[in-house]
């Protein structure tokens, strides 16, 4: 099923943010931040297994209706696809990478309304950078790139709020998100520091430095910034802790990964009960076969006996 050709139908399409191609590539973190990249890249592939049917995730609506299901589908995609077993799971990486970098991805929900109709007949998500999307008065409001605000005249543009998402950072549990990865920027930015390593270029001579001492207190402190999420910097900490402590940190980093899963679906189905009564529809997404909270619990009691070998506690997070 192809999208539906709505704008040459004549269609309208309600949307108040300016869509900025070019700054969608702020959501990447620069070259200077390779911690934070880590992280990011770490969480938006585990936020959500890969893998096929019947061992990988699926997706599910109710009520089960295909046509439904596509028009939701071709609503969250950014890649065109009708099919929800593909659209949720590229909008929940999407989504969490967002999160992971700026503590919230933002998204607005645009209506179709065909010629002379009472109400709108399909909607689609709209991407905003969520490091553009302000507070001003206490509304909502986007801030434009230099450019497009000399050709329109203003900075900003003020948002709907009641077609406005925010996909939050797990905060209640895992603390503020600057709280962890303002220190994680601070740390990619120290991993050769220049006084360390001085440009041969410049007068100065060398600065003698034992890199084991620099490098472990830059692990620990890596560690501890990342402690309430759990994760293990792909293992750059690994010598400096114990194998329980390892894996004790994975599972804690499993957790958080599925709490962020749950806030962004629970949050896109507060957008399908708007755009619901709005459309008039009711619909409610969930995944099936993904790992949640009772198998990590199970885990970590495996993980507490002592009797279960590495594989064995994290099989149920390594379904491909």
């Amino acid at each position: 099923m192809r999208r539906p050709a709505y704008a040459e139908q004549g269609w309208h399409f309600s949307r108040m943010s300016v869509q900025e191609p070019a700054i969608r590539e702020e959501v990447s973190p620069g070259a200077t931040q390779l911690y934070a990249f880590m992280l990011m890249e770490d969480i938006h592939n585990g936020v959500l297994p890969y893998g096929p049917r019947p061992l990988g995730p699926r997706a599910r609506i109710e009520p089960d209706d295909p046509e439904l299901a596509a028009m939701i589908a071709q609503a969250i995609s950014t890649k065109g696809s009708d099919r929800l077993q593909f659209a949720l799971p590229e909008f929940i990486r999407q989504s969490a990478s967002e999160i992971a970098m700026f503590g919230q991805a933002v998204r607005e929900i645009g209506y179709w309304s065909a010629p002379d109709a009472k109400r709108p007949s399909a909607f689609r998500l709209l991407h905003l950078p969520p490091n553009r999307v302000l507070w001003r008065r206490g509304k909502p409001v986007q801030r434009l790139s230099d450019k497009t605000a000399a050709s329109l005249g203003s900075r900003y543009v003020e948002l709907p709020a009641a077609d406005l998402l925010r996909f939050h950072w797990p905060h209640e549990k895992y603390g503020g998100h600057s709280d962890i990865m303002q220190r994680v920027r601070l740390l990619s930015g120290t991993s050769h520091p220049e006084f360390l390593i001085p440009d041969p270029r410049r007068d100065g001579g060398v600065v003698p430095v034992d890199f084991g001492d620099f490098h472990q207190t830059l692990y620990r402190a890596l560690a501890e910034a990342t402690r309430s999420v759990g994760w293990n910097a792909r293992g750059l900490i690994s010598k400096h802790q114990t194998d329980y402590h390892h894996l004790y940190r994975q599972l804690r980093f499993e957790r958080f990964k599925i709490v962020l899963r749950s806030v962004i679906v629970e949050t896109l189905n507060l957008g399908l009960c708007r755009a619901g009564d709005r459309i008039g529809f009711t619909a409610h997404l969930s995944l099936d076969g993904a790992p949640d909270e009772a198998e990590l619990d199970e885990a970590e009691r495996r993980l507490a006996e002592g009797k279960h070998t590495y594989k064995e506690i994290m099989a149920p997070f390594w379904r491909i």
